[in-house]
């Protein structure tokens, strides 16, 4: 085997390994957009370290939608605040009630952070945290940018290359039958 037959084989084998980690992000990414868009799950990246050391900035969490009379102190929930509109993301430190049916006043505090929120979130519905995924919300921002859609395909068409090149059995076969007369 020649250096170049090794190298031809480790550049194949690498985008077959590329291709099918791509085919199987995409798979998960589509299953998860179609959860999402359904509304059975919500994704959010963490842009505080309010959470740390739980979660940390830049991590994906995946929640689902829950009715607040199943929330209990302690649970990682994600409420909009009804003072900034944004989406909070914190460990409950109280659940009352109010006077209105289904609704809960909901006390949260960030796992960094030393003192409970200020307000008090009144809700029927959260989304209640299920799953962190490490780093990945930063590589869906960065990727969800027109540079980071045009890296992706970038390297799909890459990864889809390197699986076409023809193996070195086929390419000595070609180098044969090129050599050998051709029948008249």
């Amino acid at each position: 085997m020649t250096v170049r037959t090794a190298l031809g084989r480790a550049v194949t084998r690498l985008g077959h390994i590329a291709l099918a980690a791509a085919a199987v992000a995409g798979a998960m990414s589509a299953l998860l957009f179609g959860a999402v868009r359904l509304g059975h799950v919500q994704t959010i990246t963490l842009v505080s370290g309010s959470m740390h050391p739980t979660i940390s900035v830049g991590d994906l969490v995946i929640s689902t939608p829950v009715d607040a009379d199943e929330v209990e102190v302690g649970d990682i929930i994600t409420v909009r605040s009804a003072y900034t509109g944004e989406l909070v993301t914190h460990r409950v430190t109280g659940v009352g009630g109010t006077s209105e049916p289904g609704m809960r006043a909901i006390t949260m505090k960030g796992d960094a952070n030393s003192d409970e929120d200020q307000e008090v979130y009144v809700v029927s519905r959260v989304f209640k945290h299920r799953v962190t995924l490490p780093y990945v919300g930063r590589a869906v921002e960065v990727l969800s940018t027109p540079p980071g859609v045009y890296f992706g395909i970038v390297t799909l068409v890459a990864a889809l290359g390197f699986t076409f090149l023809p193996k070195e059995d086929d390419r000595e076969e070609l180098e044969r039958q090129a050599d050998e007369p051709a029948p008249v």
